[in-house]
Formats: C-alpha cells, structure tokens, sequence
C-alpha cells in the first residue's frame, strides 16, 4: 500500500501511519530511527568535522581589523579578520543555541552592533583546507557533491570559492565560484553544490601529499576589489583576488548579522546523501593530526617532561596520540611552569625546538629569569596550579 506522506516536511519530521512512524531525513522518508544507520557509511565525507562537533581550543574569539590572523573556532574551519574601515568588533564561535534536525553544533560568524565597512582588500570568509592526501584520489572525478546547512540573518545570493591553494601562493592558479540562494532569513536551508574536479585538475598545480589539495570557502562580504565573477560556474586561471562574486550578499555589512554552517561534507557522486555521523572518538582524532592540544585537567598535570641542556633552558618532548600532518609549525599554551616539582618553578617563554617530527614535538622551555636549572636535570612543563592550563601544538596549513 502506498504511504501518503506530508507535502514539504522539515528535516527531523516524523510521521505515524499504521502504527509504523517514518522520519524525513531532508530528501527522503526513512523508517524512524534507521536515519542514523543510514549515515554511517564510513569514510564516504571528505571533510573532517563537518558536524562542528570538536573544538579543542573551545573558544569564542571577538576580533578588531587586522591582518589576517586566522582563528578556530571549530576544529579545520578558520576565519579570518581582513581589513575594515568601520564597524563593530567580529564574534567567531561553536554555537549550540541554534542548529539544525540532527546536529547539535554549528560554527557561528557575528557582527557586532554596527556593521562592516571593508577597505580595500577586506572580506570575511569561512575557510576549509583539505589535505592532498585525501582529496588526491578523487581528481580525475567528473561527478562531485557538496553539500551543507546553513542559515543567515538576510536573504540573497551567496558563493563558495573552491580552488587548489589560498590566494598568494605560488601554486594558487585553478579556481571556481559557485552560487547558493538564502530563501528565508534565520532560518536552516540546505545546499547541495556539483562540482566537476576533473575538469578542475585538467590544468594548474594539484597536491597529492600533505600539502593543500583544495580549499572550499564561504564569502560572507568582500570590498570591491575583492568581488567579481571570473570563475563563476567555470574553473579557470585563479588570477584576481575574486573571493565573491558581484552578485554576493554583502551580509556582514549589517548590523548584528549572523551566519551559521555545518553539516558540511564532500562526495564522491552526482547526489547528496545524509550527513555521514562517526564516532566522536574518531572525528578528533582525525582533527589531532592538524592540532593537538593538552589539556591535563588537574592543577599540576604535566604536560611533557625534559632535561635540562643549560642553566636557563629545558628541552623536552611531548608525544602526539596520533601522527601529524607535519612537524609542529606553532604552539600555544597558557598557566604553564617548568619545574622539578620542588622548589624550582619557572613560567618562562615555551617555544619550538629546532627539531620537529609528525609523532612529537620538541619544546624549549626557557627561565623566566636567571639560572634556575641544573643541567642533565629532569624537568616537567606543567600547569601552574589552574586546571584550565594547556598546551597545544599545530599543523595546520599556512598562508
């Protein structure tokens, strides 16, 4: 007997007939609570962390005109703040508060009060970097699938921006801009974007190890000198810097605009299929590979442990639990000493060593002043009496 199931349901619906409940997934009716079973063919999204759900620098980062300083709000996701004349400081955020049926995190960009005003050179864009080595394997695809939820405070057109590098560097030269429409303002659409990547790597200069294979990135406003439609619908020669098309929503131009994504994933395929959910555990360890961060949790838990080489330095090591993308470029870390856990304790600057691996990273840890340590010593990086204390280390791709 045929179900005659409810015109234009919302993602999550369930709808009961004959005592059987079936669930609308975003595109098609499911026997209810085989929708999560559904999802779980491993391995088929190319994007790490899609779902939002690993943040482990877990911080809400509030940002004035700038350089470029890319933050992370969500693990592989980062924004940047490029260059505004006026307008209120940016928020970039994991939000919890609003996403959509199935998910429970969302990656939350913010103006404040008063809008943007880009100079020349300034846009906002949310940016996704996938490695070479996972990308490599599929250039030779015709039918590719993006596809991700998203929500804005304002109608219109927006774009994504796929290219082989980010814009000034020297193997930055195939890119394609591909157009979406926001229908109802603050309020989960989703979108599905095809995309031909062999016609993409039919020219120009492709990854295939650890190096950037392919960016996808969302513009969320841009000056003039930062738009433009040479690689709209089309890959070409990435010769301008063409982030938004003409027609892109200059949304962060607003006053208290918002925007939301998750739910991001690539296929192979002419079809988006749902979301593919895996195992927390999984998810971050496939993030640890691009950063790691140590977080003991207690108010002296030691991060990594040394000897001394000189009276004001300590080398120590710390092992990663999963293997990096490369050596560590950058570490950061707060409410650190290096200390013998007796009366020698010294919050000096911790910076990278000069011999880096995938597998550990080398810290320096300098004296805060004079000679404390005795060399051939041991020593400990630990946090100085704060549980909130930690040590990270990135392999994150650069500019």
């Amino acid at each position: 007997m045929a179900i005659d199931f409810p015109n234009s349901p919302s993602n999550g619906d369930i709808y009961t007939v004959s005592g059987k409940r079936w669930q609308w997934d975003g595109e098609k009716w499911l026997a209810y609570g085989a929708s999560l079973a559904a999802t779980r063919t491993t391995g088929k999204n190319i994007i790490i962390n899609g779902d939002m759900r690993v943040s482990q620098r877990a911080q809400t980062y509030t940002v004035a005109t700038g350089g470029g300083t890319r933050y992370y709000p969500c693990d592989r996701f980062w924004t940047g703040n490029y260059t505004w004349s006026a307008g209120s400081d940016m928020t970039y955020s994991q939000d919890t508060a609003s996403v959509p049926t199935g998910f429970k995190y969302a990656l939350k960009v913010a103006a404040g009060s008063t809008g943007l005003t880009f100079a020349a050179g300034g846009n906002i864009t949310i940016i996704y970097s996938i490695e070479g080595n996972d990308i490599s394997p599929y250039y030779s695809e015709e039918n590719m699938t993006l596809s991700f939820w998203c929500r804005a405070s304002s109608t219109g057109i927006y774009n994504v921006l796929l290219a082989n590098e980010w814009w000034g560097t020297s193997t930055a030269d195939r890119a394609l801009q591909k157009e979406f429409t926001i229908n109802a303002a603050d309020t989960w659409e989703k979108k599905v974007i095809n995309i031909d990547l062999s016609a993409a790597t039919a020219s120009g200069t492709w990854a295939a190890g650890t190096g950037i294979g392919l960016i996808v990135a969302w513009s969320l406003g841009a000056n003039a000198n930062r738009t433009g439609d040479t690689y709209l619908d089309s890959w070409a020669a990435w010769s301008n810097y063409h982030y938004a098309t003409d027609s892109n929503t200059q949304l962060m131009a607003d006053n208290n605009a918002t925007f939301y994504l998750t739910g991001v994933q690539l296929e192979v395929g002419e079809t988006a299929t749902p979301f593919e959910h895996v195992p927390y555990a999984d998810q971050l360890a496939r993030c640890q590979r691009y950063y790691y961060r140590n977080t003991s949790g207690s108010l002296y838990g030691a991060s990594c442990w040394g000897i001394a080489n000189a009276t004001n330095s300590v080398v120590s090591n710390m092992e990663y639990p999963v293997q990096m993308r490369t050596g560590a470029t950058a570490v950061d870390y707060t409410y650190q000493v290096t200390t013998n856990f007796g009366a020698t304790n010294s919050a000096g600057t911790l910076s990278l060593g000069g011999h880096q691996s995938p597998s550990r990273l080398q810290l320096d840890a300098g004296a805060e002043t004079g000679t404390p340590f005795t060399i051939g010593n041991a020593y400990a990086v630990r946090n100085n009496n704060n549980n909130t204390g930690y040590l990270g280390a990135t392999a994150e791709f650069l500019p």
